[in-house]
């Protein structure tokens, strides 16, 4: 999509190289005035195109085109459908995106995924150029997601996202109660080592010390039940990171049958407070034939029901079948803050809860956050 900037030079500059005006006040990349100079009209001032060596005096008007109309131009299928629009601006678009949907094209989704209604959007609204979603979301996630209108739009987004301007909280219902009721997860985390070579399946991750560094901080807002309300921001972006994250605490998000049971049937976390520190092979040997007296010497004196427990006093079948009525893993992609890339305006944005998330929080007494009421979000 086109996109043009445009700045009157202030007497500080006057006589100044153009050139250092595009870099300190418009704070233009190197590539992005390299890419400028190549276009027609691309730098102009007082509407007449300049080269960037000449110099330029107070009160002259200058004008960038950082992007044509149809530069990049995405070849995706545009297919109509609802788009839950939150905000919008000559430079940006933010939506809310329902649970189940896909943000991208990918394997097994080339017309039916978020960037192909938005594809039908600008369409309809006669724009052409390349979706660059800031972000995505899995699957399952429902919540903000932010698209920026051309790549200077992108890059300015990108680099808020790196200096942590741009910042996303989400909220998750979670099986469980995880101690402390807040702090950070620094665990690195990697594909699954199960996973079959070469066989299509459902992507997988796991807390790994040979995985890449990912921080999750979480703070809890509010339990009853054995189900925690958690807020949490991600320092890191890896895939599945809050569920695979909650699952290695023991207290995996509703709904989320990937994680709520990893591999051998419990977390690290739920199988140490279950079992009082005994290992998983004890467990193992226990749960396949031993008798009960074999049980109860083999586990220091824990119970069958203790040894089955797992996570602080969740059954097998809670971490299994305990899904509070989701159908998917309960994260939603609540707030977005993050600066309009061009005129820095600082922006707040908050995300509808979809209809399973929301019928769940009627169980919980009043929610507050920040002197906010969560449930009237």
């Amino acid at each position: 999509m086109k996109k043009e900037i445009s700045y009157q030079v202030s007497l500080e500059e006057d006589e100044n190289k153009l050139e250092q005006v595009l870099r300190r006040s418009l704070e233009l990349s190197p590539r992005e005035i390299r890419r400028a100079k190549f276009r027609p009209q691309g730098i102009c001032v007082n509407g007449v195109r300049r080269r960037v060596t000449e110099t330029v005096r107070q009160g002259e008007r200058i004008t960038v085109c950082l992007e044509e109309e149809g530069d990049g131009q995405d070849q995706l299928v545009a297919v109509a459908g609802e788009l839950q629009v939150l905000y919008e601006d000559g430079d940006v678009l933010a939506v809310c995106k329902p649970p189940g949907q896909v943000c991208h094209p990918s394997g097994g989704h080339y017309a039916d995924t978020l960037a192909n209604v938005m594809q039908d959007y600008f369409q309809r609204k006669g724009q052409q150029g390349r979706i660059r979603l800031i972000g995505r979301l899995d699957q399952e996630t429902s919540g903000i997601v932010l698209a920026a209108k051309s790549q200077a739009a992108a890059s300015r987004l990108s680099k808020q996202r790196e200096q942590g301007i741009l910042k996303k909280e989400y909220l998750a219902l979670a099986a469980g109660n995880p101690l402390p009721d807040q702090g950070w997860v620094e665990e690195p985390i990697g594909p699954a080592k199960n996973r079959t070579e070469g066989k299509r399946e459902a992507i997988r991750m796991q807390v790994r010390p040979d995985g890449k560094p990912a921080r999750t901080f979480y703070e809890t807002l509010a339990q009853r039940d054995g189900v925690s309300l958690l807020r949490l921001t991600l320092d890191t972006g890896r895939t599945h990171q809050i569920r695979v994250h909650m699952a290695w605490l023991g207290c995996p998000l509703l709904g989320d049958t990937l994680y709520a049971a990893m591999a051998e049937g419990f977390t690290r976390a739920a199988l140490h407070a279950g079992t009082g520190g005994f290992t998983q092979a004890v467990l193992h040997a226990g749960a396949e034939g031993f008798t009960q007296a074999a049980l109860h010497a083999g586990t220091g004196g824990f119970t069958q029901a203790v040894l089955h427990a797992g996570a602080e006093g969740f059954t097998q079948a809670a971490l299994h079948a305990r899904t509070g009525g989701f159908t998917r893993a309960a994260l939603h992609a609540w707030r977005l803050a993050f600066c309009q890339p061009f005129t820095g305006e600082p922006i707040v944005l908050q995300a509808p809860f979809p209809e399973d998330f929301a019928g769940y929080l009627v169980h919980f007494p009043q929610i507050v956050y920040n002197g906010e009421d969560v449930k009237g979000s």
